[in-house]
């Protein structure tokens, strides 16, 4: 198979950032997971959204593996009103903030 010329090399890109589902399934995890995701995509960020069927150590090792710099992670416990936790690889600690309803 060939491509155009004028169509060049694909370039594989990345991505810088990722959403975390914990809880694929949770109808308040679900939505606000994807409204994140939506935001940020819309923003015109190149975000991996990771809503695998996998426990919650392998998802975020993996994220870590990939090198994606910046994740968010939401789950059950990180519905609103409690905390969703940011994690940077740059920084040691991951920070938390209160998020607001959905």
């Amino acid at each position: 198979m060939t491509t155009p010329a004028s169509s060049g090399p694909r370039r594989w890109r990345r991505s810088t950032s990722a959403v975390v589902n914990l809880k694929r399934g949770d109808k308040a995890c679900d939505a606000a997971c994807e409204k994140l995701y939506g935001e940020l995509t819309k923003a015109g960020r190149d975000v991996l959204y990771d809503d695998r069927d996998e426990r919650a150590g392998v998802k975020l090792a993996d994220m870590d593996l990939i090198g994606i710099p910046y994740q968010v992670v939401i789950g059950p416990r990180a519905s609103p009103p409690a905390p969703r936790r940011f994690k940077t690889r740059r920084a040691a600690p991951s920070r938390t903030w209160r998020s607001t309803p959905c």
